[in-house]
Order: C-alpha cells, then structure tokens, then sequence
C-alpha cells in the first residue's frame, strides 16, 4: 500500500462470506468503482491463480485484476479490510465483513480516462 495509489472505502457492509467468498467480494468491489465512476459494463474482474487471498480471524485481503476483453488487462488492486470470524471450522468457516478498502495499484490513469471517454461519449 503507498500514498500514490488511489483508495476507495466502503464501511458499514456487515455481509458474510463464506465457500461464494469471490461473488460477495467482486459485488463490492464493482460497487464501490461504479459508485467512483471508475467501472464499466464491459468489464471483467477476477482473482487469478495464486494471488493473494487471505482471511485472518479479525481482516481479509484479496488480490484482483480488471479486464476490459479476455486478454486486456486494464487494472490490478487489492481489496482489504476488517471483519468478525463467525465459524472457525474449517469445512465450513464463516467470516462477516464489516468494511472493505478498495485499491487500485496500476492502472488508476486507464480506468480514469475510460470514465472520462464515456462520460463525453454519452
């Protein structure tokens, strides 16, 4: 995490995440850049092999990458933040997150400039 890299923060979530940790974390994260008009319909999200992807009894992190077609990838981040452990039992363990912190690390300038382009465009 640097100053440089744009952050933006979404509290209050309090949503549980479980074996669908992926579906509840994409949501969040295309909600908090939609809400940043930072997102656009053709994009994809995803977390590729071997990324980070972490949850601790207390925070979580995961790594993610945006493409704009299969084989463009327009921005990469990391999503972080805090949460309560509800199950511990590893079969079947249940974390809830309370806030999440979304960071672009390369490829803010894209996103932007994709923004601005569709915003003259329409």
């Amino acid at each position: 995490m640097t100053e440089d890299n744009p952050t933006f923060e979404l509290t209050d979530i309090f949503q549980e995440i479980s074996h669908d940790w992926q579906k509840v974390i994409e949501e969040n994260i295309r909600f908090i850049l939609k809400r940043e008009n930072l997102w656009q319909k053709k994009y994809m999200l995803c977390f590729p092999a071997g990324s980070r992807q972490e949850i601790s009894e207390e925070s979580y992190q995961f790594d993610f990458e945006i493409f704009s077609d299969v084989n463009t990838v327009v921005a990469s981040g990391t999503c972080y933040g805090s949460g309560i452990t509800l199950n511990k039992d590893e079969e079947n363990q249940r974390f809830e997150i309370t806030d999440m912190t979304v960071e672009i690390c390369k490829g803010s300038e894209i996103l932007e400039q994709n923004a601005r382009e569709t915003v003259i465009l329409t």
